[in-house]
């Protein structure tokens, strides 16, 4: 498989998302420009989808109780995380989703936006604004580390 549909790909998985797939890109060689526009991109179709079926999973999980426990805990711990969103509204999404840290990405941010109430177009549109910003983000820190700038020395 072509390592730009590596990245892409990789990109569109839950909790590894852009922040996964760029380090990846740019170990595979990949241009910098290329690895974050296929990052991005890849991280940012799932985003509709995602807020689309939030329900519609939540109401098919509710008929098997065991399944349901392991949900139901999952979307009780992501709504938590929503408090500062509901608090800054859809300028908190795009703030979440742009911290590069696990369980903030895109997959989070509209499971969260569809949670909280938000409509799914200006969801989209905050989640990938922060999907871009943290993909600035982990570029950044990547190429520093690539540079031996920031990390750890190996004396």
């Amino acid at each position: 498989m072509p390592p730009e549909a590596v990245v892409f790909l990789t990109s569109m998985l839950p909790v590894v998302e852009l922040r996964g797939a760029i380090p990846l890109g740019l170990s595979l060689g990949l241009h910098p420009v290329s690895t974050f526009l296929l990052a991005v991109i890849g991280n940012s179709i799932p985003v509709p989808f995602v807020w689309l079926l939030v329900n519609p999973v939540s109401n098919f999980v509710k008929r098997m109780p065991r399944v349901r426990r392991v949900w139901e805990a999952y979307l009780a711990r992501t709504s938590r995380k929503g408090s500062s969103v509901q608090r800054y509204g859809l300028i908190g999404l795009a703030i979440f989703v742009a911290v590069p840290l696990p369980s903030t990405g895109g997959w989070t941010g509209a499971i969260l936006a569809s949670l909280v109430g938000f409509r799914l177009l200006p969801s989209c549109v905050c989640v990938v604004i922060g999907i871009i910003l943290a993909g600035v983000i982990v570029m950044t820190l990547s190429l520093l580390g690539m540079l031996g700038i920031g990390g750890i020395s190996h004396a």
